[in-house]
């Protein structure tokens, strides 16, 4: 009897508790007008989709790389942003941490809609993550990438 009333003492606990709600927030400035948006948000079960926007010269095969990482202040001991220009990148910052590169995504002339679907896992409620992306430019820079604004999402149950 005792386990019983502690499972029912847990679990009116876990439902008093607040639903995670889910956000995204743009920030930065892209460079060479490369940005992308966001349709939806990071509501874990469902799938929030990322918008990158044409870039100004498109490469005649362009890709994209998605960086995910979990700081938009610092990467590993180096503050952020970083500026690109010493690589031959006018105008580019680097703004969120690249913990995780998912890539290449192929893009088209008018741009990329990539849906991410998250796990319908609870325990993943909360979670602050960063995004950016890299999309191949060898004719603008001769760091050969350009690099667009930032994304911050916060995981959530509810939108």
């Amino acid at each position: 009897m005792r386990s019983w009333m502690a499972c029912v003492s847990v679990l009116l606990a876990a439902s008093a508790l607040p639903a995670q709600k889910a956000s995204y927030e743009l920030f930065g400035k892209g460079c060479e007008d490369t940005s992308f948006t966001v349709k939806g948000l990071p509501v874990l079960g469902q799938t929030y989709t990322l918008v990158l926007g044409k870039t100004s010269t498109p490469p005649a095969q362009p890709l994209a790389i998605l960086a995910l990482g979990g700081s938009n202040t610092s990467w590993g001991p180096f503050p952020l942003p970083i500026d690109l220009a010493p690589l031959g990148a006018k105008g580019c910052m680097l703004l969120v941490s690249v913990d995780m590169t998912f890539a290449p995504y192929p893009t088209t002339p008018t741009g990329l809609e990539l849906p991410i679907k998250l796990p319908a896992d609870k325990r993943l409620a909360g979670i602050t993550f960063f995004q950016q992306f890299f999309v191949l430019s060898p004719h603008n820079n001769w760091f050969r990438f350009s690099t667009t604004n930032g994304g911050k999402g916060v995981t959530g149950v509810t939108g």
